[in-house]
């Protein structure tokens, strides 16, 4: 009896994970524009709005001075944007450059929240804030 169970169970998630990789679709390639302004690597996680239409995260690298970006998609009757909401220019400019991880909301869902992995004044990595 235990035996049929434990098979049941395999025979069961075999089945749920190939039901559900079978269903993936690409929103966004990533170095699309000129010089991957847009950004590439996006290493974080993505996090959503309220509305559920818009997405937000960062790339490690690429964007206006190629250490890395934030970006937004943006959903339009199915069909996803990408706008680079931000370009961080580098560990010496002190905004940061390379981030890693990816973004949160504070409570109001109006500023987004993240970390970079060099800058800031001792190049050891800063946590900013990008405001709506």
């Amino acid at each position: 009896m235990r035996v049929k169970a434990l098979v049941l169970v395999a025979v069961t998630l075999m089945l749920v994970a190939s039901a559900w990789a079978s269903s993936e679709t690409v929103l966004y390639s990533f170095c699309a524009q000129t010089s991957c302004t847009d950004g590439y690597l996006p290493y974080g996680t993505l996090v959503a709005d309220a509305s559920g239409n818009h997405l937000y995260g960062t790339t490690y690298q690429g964007g206006a001075h190629s250490f890395g970006a934030v970006f937004e998609l943006t959903n339009s009757g199915g069909t996803w944007s990408q706008t680079v909401i931000y370009s961080f220019s580098g560990p010496s400019n002190n905004d940061g450059a390379y981030p890693f991880a990816g973004l949160v909301f504070d409570a109001t869902g109006k500023n987004l929240f993240g970390t970079t992995v060099p800058g800031g004044p001792s190049n050891q990595g800063t946590v900013f804030e990008l405001s709506n």
